[in-house]
């Protein structure tokens, strides 16, 4: 299927999967959790201690560390994906 969809249509395989009807938190928790190294229980603490996805995609380093479960290194790979210019 992936390979007709990707010769026959030209398209590109998706890297969420199928798509489904969520809760606006589910949404939330679903594009911090989409970040590498992040799963849906460190993507509910970062929302519940900064408040919306844009607050947690733009906290400083030493405020992401503050949520329980994220340390230096998950830290560093939101600043750096948030950050960077895409390539």
């Amino acid at each position: 299927i992936a390979r007709r969809e990707q010769q026959t249509r030209e398209r590109a395989v998706s890297v969420h999967g199928e798509k489904s009807a969520k809760t606006r938190a589910e949404q939330q928790e679903y594009v911090v959790s989409s970040i590498a190294d992040i799963g849906p229980v460190t993507a509910r603490a970062l929302l519940e201690q900064f408040g919306t996805v844009e607050a947690v995609m733009t906290a400083r380093n030493g405020d992401l560390r503050e949520v329980t479960g994220v340390g230096e290194v998950t830290a560093d790979t939101i600043r750096d994906i948030v950050g960077s210019d895409y390539s």
